[in-house]
């Protein structure tokens, strides 16, 4: 399931809890004994599947940055070549000299060291470097970045607000 879908499940799943406690509410039949076990039972249930639907979604997050930092090292080109260009990632000191290279792998258009030199700036978390990476045509560093901004650690305080909204348990968005 993907992280849009697993969104959509746990809304699903707290739409789901309000109509019932909302049924529950509403019947005139029960005591307040009873309410108070049913919507017990009906929190727990939903909580339950929420924090089943939770785990898998972060799972599956994971799973795809995995998979996409790992396609910033996949590509032609010869062992050596690949291992050079990572020397030389892995030696620069700061974020203005992977700069550099990116500006110099965008020049002579040098994917083997555009690849380094994204795969050393999401392991330092300069993000900055993998945006001019992106910004000179390397695709996987564009994927990355748009994968970040929606679900990981660029997140604008407003989008990873509303995310986290939408992912809160049952009781919380119902009002109990």
């Amino acid at each position: 399931m993907s992280v849009e879908q697993t969104v959509k499940a746990i809304e699903a799943n707290t739409a789901a809890f309000k109509v019932e406690a909302t049924a529950i509410l509403g019947n005139g039949s029960l005591t307040d004994a009873g309410r108070r076990q049913q919507l017990g039972a009906a929190y727990d249930a939903a909580q339950d599947r929420h924090y089943k639907l939770f785990n898998a979604m972060r799972a599956t997050v994971e799973t795809e940055r995995r998979a996409l930092t790992d396609a910033l090292l996949t590509g032609s080109g010869d062992d050596l070549s690949k291992r050079d260009a990572a020397d030389r990632a892995r030696q620069a000191k700061n974020g203005k000299d992977l700069r550099e290279l990116v500006a110099q792998a965008a020049l002579t258009t040098d994917q083997l060291l555009l690849r380094a030199v994204s795969y050393e700036a999401v392991r330092r978390h300069l993000w900055d470097v993998v945006g001019a990476a992106a910004d000179a045509g390397f695709r996987p560093a564009a994927n990355l970045l748009a994968f970040e901004q929606i679900f990981g650690v660029l997140q604008s305080t407003e989008a990873n607000f509303a995310f986290k909204v939408r992912t809160t348990g049952p009781a919380r968005l119902a009002g109990m």
